[in-house]
């Protein structure tokens, strides 16, 4: 997979990760230059006794600060502060940073926390964003921030209902065939977007075909797609995908069950997270997903998974327990981040 989804993966914008490790847990890990530049700035964000006068620094932090990681941490701050002050430092970072990574947070965010009237803003860099290198510490790739404005348009109609016409006719307009040079799906994005907003089950059919297909890779992007359409109970045909004879189908429907949360898939993931003939990364998938979706019903088989064979089995065994009671063991990783 190309370093912008692992980059994307990492930012909430892209596909999710498809595995864990056998050997080792998910775990997050903040890099010493992430402490380093946090620390400074958000000691001085909290000093200013003002949104206005808050943002007015925040403005010319971006400006000097040379490290992309660094104004990362700095835009992250500016997302916790409410106010019209944020709509337009985030339409400032929109247009003009040069990290598209970063582009794509402001995107998100204006999703999440601007007016109605960003629509038309959101729909420009839905289309038109240019390709630009992301970095996320050694992590780099060319992307945009045309997906991650797309998704915005459909988080935006989600709070301002009375827009979703014209934001359904802003996706509308964008490509609607797959550009073979486009490595963020942007296609799959403008239909999963779309039917955030329409609910036209009509949109779906080209992603259950992939499903259908012959092609382990096939079925495992139509896999990938279904985590980005918010439905809330899960395809049969995913569900069945954990038995599938490919094991990155299996890796990532097993995941993606979780993103769909829907409990009825919650017997079938345990199942196979206690299935030691099943591969180790299926297995810490599907207990990633028991965990996120809470499933009070799989404590009995955590608890006994803590003396499994394989570390990471006991790893993500514990993370889950974790999500589920709050209790930590001590098969819990050191420096895992939860949330």
């Amino acid at each position: 997979m190309k370093n912008v989804f692992l980059i994307a993966a990492a930012l909430g914008m892209g596909v999710a990760r498809g595995e864990c490790s056998p050997a080792e847990p998910m775990v997050r890990h903040a890099s010493p230059v992430q402490f380093q530049v946090l620390k400074p700035y958000q000691k001085e964000i909290d000093a200013e006794p003002t949104v206005e006068r808050k943002f007015a620094y925040i403005t010319r932090a971006v400006k000097a600060e040379q490290n992309v990681n660094g104004r990362r941490q700095i835009l992250e701050a500016a997302l916790r502060i409410p106010g019209v002050q944020r709509e337009k430092f985030l339409a400032d970072v929109l247009a003009t940073e040069e990290d598209s990574g970063l582009r794509s947070q402001a995107a998100t965010g204006l999703g999440r926390f601007g007016s109605e009237r960003v629509l038309n803003l959101l729909a420009d860099a839905a289309r038109n964003d240019r390709t630009t290198m992301m970095v996320l510490g050694d992590v780099a790739g060319a992307s945009s921030a045309r997906r991650a404005a797309t998704f915005a348009i459909a988080e935006l109609a989600a709070r301002f209902p009375r827009i979703a016409d014209e934001a359904a006719a802003k996706l509308r307009a964008l490509p609607v065939t797959e550009d073979p040079k486009d490595n963020e799906s942007l296609a799959d994005a403008r239909a999963q977007a779309l039917y955030q907003i329409t609910q036209n089950r009509a949109l779906l059919t080209p992603f259950y075909a992939r499903l259908r297909s012959k092609d382990a890779r096939e079925r495992e992007r139509g896999i990938v797609a279904f985590q980005f359409f918010k439905l809330k109970s899960a395809p049969t045909e995913i569900v069945g995908a954990l038995k599938d004879t490919n094991l990155e189908v299996r890796r990532w429907a097993a995941l993606v069950l979780g993103g769909i949360g829907d409990p009825k898939s919650a017997a079938d993931l345990m199942a196979v997270a206690g299935n030691r003939a099943e591969d180790a990364s299926v297995r810490c998938n599907a207990l990633y997903s028991l965990g996120e979706m809470k499933t009070t019903a799989a404590k009995d088989l955590l608890e006994r998974l803590l003396s499994d064979p394989d570390a990471g089995v006991q790893s993500n065994a514990a993370i889950a327990l974790y999500r589920i009671t709050g209790r930590k063991v001590k098969q819990f990783p050191e420096g895992y981040h939860v949330d």
